[in-house]
């Protein structure tokens, strides 16, 4: 089901490239990514959405230790509070308000 948990991922996933600049994700999901689209264009598209779970899983939240230096601490919590792979582990609308970063309060994690 697609709530607003979705927007909230969503927005974690711009902020995260407007801020580090880099993509987040790196899954190859072009056409002939699985050399199916032509001949099993629904096997292929199974194929790249498991990959992209694969690697959603495997880098989210991103680790502290990814942190860029010229990112804060409490910026980089955010981050990570609206990257939680699992919906119902991620940030809300209401919480991400409150959050220290958006509220401009710097916190030492």
């Amino acid at each position: 089901p697609q709530d607003e948990q979705v927007d909230v991922w969503s927005a974690g996933v711009t902020l995260y490239q407007v801020l580090v600049g880099r993509p987040l994700l790196n899954t190859p999901l072009g056409p002939g990514a699985t050399h199916l689209s032509e001949s099993d264009p629904h096997r292929a598209t199974a194929i790249k959405q498991r990959w992209l779970l694969e690697e959603i899983h495997s880098i989210c939240p991103p680790p502290f230790d990814r942190c860029p230096e010229d990112l804060s601490a409490t910026c980089w919590d955010f981050i990570r509070c609206v990257l939680m792979p699992e919906p119902q582990l991620r940030i809300t609308v209401p919480q991400a308000l409150e959050h220290p970063w958006l509220q401009g309060v710097s916190v030492a994690l």
